[in-house]
Formats: structure tokens, C-alpha cells, sequence
């Protein structure tokens, strides 16, 4: 969480130097934001399981909480942050959310 936060913050810089946008550049940011997300799917599972969920129902809840995530993210981003706030409030607010979600993490793994 802590590097997906680092780079998101990375991302709001580099909107504003339009002369390194490329797409070598670009892709390499989708991949790095997809690696990191990669990252989190063993961790949460680990959690999960920590806190007594069965394997099948961790693996549910973490397949469900990325797909509707993503549909819920692309739904309100395209059609409402993106023309509102534009791309860098977009990234601030991903920012916040991040932290957020980090806060979370932090206060269930205290409480095992």
C-alpha cells in the first residue's frame, strides 16, 4: 500500500511534465500500478485468513472485491472524476483513498 501510495503521488508529478509522456512511459506506469496490485491480492489473502476465513471464501471475497472495484472505479472515474477534477485531482484523490484503505489494513492486522 505504502509503494502503491509512493507512485500514485509519482503519477501527480508527472502529469504536469507533458514532455516525458510517451507510450513506453505510459505503459510502464500501467504496468508498475499492475504489479503492485498484484502484490496485494496474497497479502489481503493472508489477512484473511488470519482473521478465520476458509480458503474458498477468502478467495470470494478477494475476486469479488476486485471486479467490483474495478467496475465501480471505471463507472464513476470515466463518467465523473475524470471531467470534473481531471487526471491530477483524480490521482489526489486515488492518493487519499490509498492511505485510507492503508489506515484500514492497520487497525484489522492490530486487533488479530
Amino acid at each position: 500500500k505504502i509503494l502503491q501510495t509512493v507512485f500514485t503521488l509519482g503519477c501527480v508529478l508527472l502529469i504536469d511534465q507533458t514532455s516525458f509522456h510517451s507510450v513506453f512511459l505510459i505503459a510502464t506506469a500501467i504496468f508498475a500500478i499492475s504489479f503492485l496490485d498484484g502484490i496485494e491480492f496474497p497479502v489481503a489473502d493472508k489477512l484473511l485468513r488470519t482473521l478465520g476465513q476458509t480458503p474458498s471464501s477468502s478467495a470470494g471475497m478477494l475476486l469479488f472485491s476486485d471486479n467490483a472495484g474495478a467496475l465501480a472505479a471505471g463507472l464513476v472515474s470515466g463518467l465523473w472524476l475524470l471531467p470534473t477534477i481531471g487526471m491530477k485531482g483524480s490521482f489526489f484523490l486515488l492518493t487519499a483513498l490509498l492511505l485510507t484503505n492503508l489506515a484500514i489494513l492497520l487497525v484489522i492486522s492490530r486487533r488479530r
